[in-house]
């Protein structure tokens, strides 16, 4: 069976705005019994469930079981969380790990400068207490056993080299970026240790000095990220075939700093050539588990369908119902 959406009537435009009219003042109604009820009945009725309780009660287990018989029969799903991709497709659940280690030696790197900075930010123009100095001396301790680490690491050509030569360069190019990263950051963290002192002018001085390598890094981070997600993800759909693709719904999993332009984000946005996250794609930056990702992409889907019935808005459910009625109250009503 699969899940379609839902026709919109034919009705003339004024029937069919009395129609949504009629459905508005229903949801209205489910939306008010959907609050506690403390009136003196409510009150007075003890532990029995009071007639409002029990049809609110009904009224939201109908929309579980709306959501439970969309879930049943949706298919293909494709959830990416904590460096995998999960597809879910007729009955089927296949994993792919799409994160390659250089990945993480980039990360790592660039984590480096950041974790500098947070253990200083709060502790410039004083004198650093042992505490701190103990840490940081353990942390220059942790860089230089990584650095020699990394002398034998092996980087992957990064994609759009030509040649053997030019692939060469761009994959040591990475690789001493890497060292310069680490060996900057150990002259920063002796000067450090040395004065047991920091003034935030230094401190900046340091970021910035650091801003542009890490945003290589960065960019070396996505190509090889994207290009491992587009192969496995080209590999699917033609496996699927138009009709099967068309149906693709996925779910990012990720951290809410992270949430605007997120870069796997962007690469389904233009694949599925959607406008915007919340149809096809959806962002779940609450949870990352499997199940939390399915149960708010049928709530989005559920939701796309109540905005279209009611308001004639597919995403109308992605903010606030009462904002609108918020924003007209706020505008002869402004808090002082």
């Amino acid at each position: 069976m699969r899940i379609e959406d839902q026709k919109q009537s034919s009705l003339p435009s004024f029937a069919a705005a009395i129609v949504r009219y009629v459905q508005f003042l229903s949801f209205a109604f489910l939306v008010v019994a959907a609050q506690p009820c403390f009136s003196p009945a409510c009150l007075a009725a003890g532990d029995e469930e009071s007639d409002l309780r029990k049809l609110n009660g009904q009224a939201r287990a109908m929309y579980a079981t709306a959501k439970a018989e969309i879930r049943a029969h949706l298919s293909p799903v494709l959830i990416l969380t904590n460096g995998k991709m999960i597809l879910f497709r007729k009955g089927n659940r296949t994993e792919f790990v799409y994160i390659p280690e250089e990945w993480s030696v980039l990360k790592t790197a660039d984590h480096i400068v950041m974790a500098l900075f947070a253990a200083l930010t709060n502790h410039t123009g004083e004198k650093l207490s042992d505490e701190l100095l103990a840490r940081l001396q353990e942390f220059k301790r942790s860089i230089e056993e990584a650095r020699d680490d990394l002398q034998s690491f092996k980087y992957t050509p990064i994609e759009g080299t030509h040649g053997a030569h030019e692939a060469a360069i761009s994959t040591q190019r990475t690789a001493n970026r890497q060292q310069l990263i680490m060996n900057q950051s150990l002259e920063f963290l002796d000067k450090v240790l040395s004065e047991r002192f920091i003034r935030f002018p230094d401190l900046k001085n340091f970021c910035t000095k650091m801003a542009r390598m890490s945003m290589e890094n960065a960019y070396d981070a996505v190509v090889l990220e994207l290009s491992t997600i587009d192969s496995k993800v080209q590999e699917w759909r033609k496996e699927m075939g138009k009709e099967e693709w068309d149906r693709l719904y996925v779910v990012i999993c990720g951290s809410h700093m992270a949430r605007q332009q997120e870069r796997t984000t962007q690469y389904f946005l233009q694949l599925l050539g959607q406008k915007a996250e919340g149809d096809r794609i959806v962002y779940n930056d609450a949870a990352s588990d499997e199940n939390s990702s399915m149960d708010l992409l049928v709530t989005h889907i559920l939701d796309g369908r109540l905005g279209e019935a009611f308001f004639g808005e597919k995403l109308r459910m992605h903010r606030d119902l009462l904002g609108d009625a918020a924003t007209k109250y706020l505008r002869s009503h402004k808090p002082h």
